[in-house]
């Protein structure tokens, strides 16, 4: 079978791209297919302890600075550049209603429908208070399956991170 294949021709939408399994998702989908368009879902980050205010472009271009990409970037710049015009970046944030897309990005996924919906974002911190962690990873993942079902795509794949405890952890070491 070939997995690489049946993105060949195909428009992908993607969340949870500038995470730690969304890179590899993101780098995978321009490298190893011939997918024809990726949708990347990004939120924007506000100004923040963490660092300023960044939209959605340049969350993207931070993306692509990541080392996963080298060997994207070892294709030669005309090449690269070539696979980065293939992503989309598209506002949004789990937590919004309705995933905080715009009437313009509504409209462009409409006119152009996505053939394939790789859900892959999610928030892994195991303090965040319940309904919080709730929200963004029960309902969130609910109203991507709803864009993706409004837009009358077929192929949802839902990338779930998962953590084991080791046996140690649990004093049966």
């Amino acid at each position: 079978m070939d997995v690489g294949g049946a993105y060949d021709g195909k428009a992908v939408f993607l969340t949870g791209c500038t995470g730690f399994v969304g890179i590899g998702v993101l780098e995978k989908l321009l490298f190893a297919t011939k997918a024809s368009k990726v949708y990347a879902m990004i939120r924007p980050r506000p100004a923040s302890k963490k660092g300023p205010a960044m939209s959605v472009a340049q969350r993207l271009d931070q993306v692509f600075r990541d080392c996963r990409f080298d060997r994207c970037r070892e294709l030669g710049e005309a090449r690269w550049a070539k696979l980065r015009k293939r992503v989309v970046p598209v506002a949004g944030d789990l937590c919004d209603e309705g995933l905080g897309l715009s009437k313009s990005d509504r409209a462009t996924l409409r006119a152009a429908p996505p053939d394939i919906f790789v859900h892959s974002a999610a928030d892994v911190r195991f303090d965040r208070e319940f309904n919080e962690a709730v929200k963004i990873n029960v309902r969130g993942s609910v109203q991507v399956l709803d864009l993706a079902q409004s837009l009358g795509c077929t192929t949802f794949v839902h990338v779930s991170t998962l953590y084991v405890t080791p046996a140690r952890a649990r004093g049966r070491a």
